[in-house]
Parts: structure tokens; C-alpha cells; sequence
């Protein structure tokens, strides 16, 4: 998860925007390693509940609220402001 987040801005931003961010495989990885990546989800999105699929029933990987932009940082407002100018005036027929 680190080297990917290194790597790919495109994950950064995923993790940002994120309101539930699920761990998966923690139990191949050194504890460590995970406490370190569950520590950098953090810095990025605070806001986020992570979950690790280890540990979680069913229920709370599916059972999501609405998407709340106002919970997120100034930095995931601008991406999405970003994209909205990047869409805007594109006519997308539902074809």
C-alpha cells in the first residue's frame, strides 16, 4: 500500500476522497509495515474509517452513508473542482 501510494498520485487522491478505506492481506505484511500505512491513510484522510477486512463484518463494508464533500480537505475540494472544470461544456449522451 505504501509503494503504491509512493508511486501513484492517482491513489493519493482515491485515499483522500475516500470515506471507508479497506485494508486487505494485512496478515502478509510485518505489523509494522501496516501501523505505518494505517498512520499515512491518516495524515491524508482523517476523516476516513479504515477498515480491515480481517476484522469487519460484512455489514460495515457495504452498509455506506452519502458522500459528504464538506468533510474533505481543501486539497480533495480543488481535485474535484479540478475534474468538474475538466468535464464541464463535454455533452455525454446516455446512448
Amino acid at each position: 500500500g505504501t509503494a503504491t501510494l509512493d508511486a501513484h498520485v492517482e491513489a493519493v487522491k482515491q485515499a483522500a476522497v475516500a470515506d471507508r478505506i479497506v485494508l486487505a492481506k494485512t496478515d502478509l505484511a510485518d505489523a509494522a509495515g501496516v501501523e505505518a500505512l494505517r498512520a499515512r491513510l491518516r495524515q491524508i484522510n482523517p476523516g476516513a474509517v479504515l477498515l480491515d477486512v480481517a476484522e469487519t463484518a460484512a455489514s460495515s463494508l457495504f452498509d455506506c452513508g452519502v458522500y459528504d464533500p464538506e468533510t474533505k480537505s481543501a486539497d480533495v475540494r480543488r481535485w474535484l473542482g479540478e475534474e468538474a472544470v475538466h468535464d464541464h461544456g463535454h455533452h455525454h449522451d446516455d446512448h
